[in-house]
Formats: structure tokens, C-alpha cells, sequence
């Protein structure tokens, strides 16, 4: 009796170390479907450049022009006041006046422009680094974790399997006993 005991024993081990392995394939599946769904969250993370839509304000370079348009046309007009010589004399003033004046409103809006073009880019760039950063993160987690599952996975496995050939072995050596006793029985009949 005691060698059909440890036969039905050694059978259950059996089944409970397929068990055990079964179990560790399907965790180890579930831990990389979270773990892959947790990566395209990451991915999916859109950042979007507020400045990316900002514009050079031009209504203080418009009014600026209109107004060096109107001294300019008061200057001419106050020139033609004091005859033919003060307007041969003056009009060149006046022009290279103008010029200069184009000339500043010109790099200004130049300046305005390279600031704005360079707070645009600024935050492109953190935004690449930003997105640079998550994507190695993810990498190096999933790399990380895989590893981790990996052996985790190959450990339950190797132990199922360990308990498999071990309790084979016991329910092998149990049923050949049994065997051995049932030979004896019929010999003695």
C-alpha cells in the first residue's frame, strides 16, 4: 500500500510541476503585454511648441514707418517754404535721413525676428531631448525588465522541470515497486 501512495504522490508532483510552469509562461506573457502597453503610452506622449505659432509683432515697425513717412513729408514740405536753394540743399538731408531711419527699423525687426526664431527652436529642442529621453528610458526599462523576465521565466520553468523529472523519476520508482509486488503476489499464487 505505501508503494501506491507514493506513486499517486509522485503523480501529483507531476501535475503540480506542470502546473507551476504553466503558470510562469502565462505571467511572464502578461508581464510583457502591461510592460509593452506601458511603452506606447510613453511613446504616444505628444509635446507641442507654444511657440511654434508666435509671430513678430509688426504694428510698432507699421507705425514706425508711417511716422518716419509723415516727418519726412512735413520736412519736404518746410523745405519747399524756403525756396528753390533750402529744398536743392535740404532734400538730400532728408533722404539720408529716412535711410538711416529704414536702416535701425530694418535690424530691429531683423533682431525681433532672430529671437523669435531662436525661442522657437529652443523649445523644439527640448521638446527632441525631452522625447530623446523617454524613448532610451523605455529601452533600457524593456531591455531591464525582459532580462528580468527572462530569468524569471527560466527559473520557474527550470524548476518545473526539475520537479517533472523528479517526481517522473519517484512515481517511475513507486510503479516499479509496484510491479515487484505484484510478481511476488502472482508467484506465490
Amino acid at each position: 500500500m505505501p508503494a501506491v501512495t507514493s506513486t499517486i504522490v509522485a503523480l501529483g508532483g507531476l501535475g503540480l510541476s506542470a502546473a507551476q510552469a504553466i503558470k510562469g509562461q502565462q505571467q511572464m506573457q502578461q508581464a510583457s503585454k502591461a510592460a509593452a502597453q506601458a511603452a506606447n503610452e510613453l511613446k504616444a506622449i505628444k509635446e507641442i511648441n507654444p511657440f511654434k505659432q508666435v509671430q513678430v509683432p509688426t504694428l510698432g515697425f507699421n507705425l514706425a514707418q508711417q511716422s518716419k513717412a509723415q516727418g519726412t513729408a512735413q520736412a519736404l514740405q518746410s523745405l519747399q517754404g524756403a525756396g528753390a536753394e533750402g529744398v536743392i540743399g535740404g532734400v538730400g538731408n532728408v533722404v539720408q535721413a529716412g535711410n538711416e531711419q529704414d536702416l535701425q527699423l530694418a535690424a530691429q525687426a531683423q533682431e525681433a525676428q532672430f529671437k523669435r526664431d531662436a525661442m522657437q527652436a529652443e523649445a523644439e529642442s527640448g521638446i527632441q531631448a525631452r522625447k530623446q529621453e523617454r524613448d532610451f528610458s523605455i529601452g533600457a526599462y524593456q531591455l531591464e525588465g525582459a532580462q528580468a523576465a527572462r530569468a524569471a521565466a527560466q527559473e520557474k520553468r527550470d524548476t518545473g522541470i526539475t520537479g517533472i523529472f523528479g517526481s517522473a523519476g519517484k512515481a517511475l520508482t513507486s510503479g516499479s515497486k509496484l510491479i515487484e509486488l505484484h510478481r511476488k503476489k502472482n508467484a506465490k499464487q
